[in-house]
C-alpha cells in the first residue's frame, strides 16, 4: 500500500485521479467483481460491494479503481474517526495504490 496524495473532497472528484468509468468499464474483471466504483455511481447502489486493498477490506471508499490499482478513501485518525482539514469544514480524504479489488458480496 502506497498513499500517493491527500486531496480535499472538493478538490477531487471522481473520475480524476486517472482512468474513471469511461476508461476501465470495458475492461474485464473476474466474475462477481467490478473495475470501477465511484460514489453517486456507478454502481449505483455499494450495499452488495465492498472494496479491498492488498487483501484487506477497506472502509470509507469514495473511488476505486481495479484496473489501475488505486482508491480514494476518507482519511481515518487512530480512534476510527474522519479527519478534518484544520478549519473542520472539510474531510480530508487519500489516494492509496496497491491491488484493489470490488467484489460483490452476498
Amino acid at each position: 500500500m502506497k498513499v500517493v496524495s491527500r486531496p480535499s473532497l472538493p478538490e477531487a472528484a471522481c473520475g480524476s485521479v486517472g482512468g474513471g468509468p469511461e476508461m476501465v468499464l470495458e475492461k474485464r474483471c473476474p466474475q462477481g467483481s467490478i473495475p470501477y466504483a465511484c460514489v453517486g455511481g456507478p454502481p449505483d447502489d455499494w450495499s452488495h460491494y465492498h472494496v479491498f486493498l492488498d487483501g484487506a477490506n477497506v472502509v470509507g471508499v469514495i473511488e476505486a479503481d481495479a484496473v489501475h490499482g488505486w482508491l480514494r478513501r476518507f482519511q481515518m485518525n487512530s480512534k476510527g474517526e474522519h479527519v478534518s482539514d484544520i478549519f473542520g469544514e472539510l474531510t480530508l480524504t487519500e489516494i492509496v495504490r496497491g491491488k484493489v479489488e470490488i467484489l460483490r458480496v452476498q
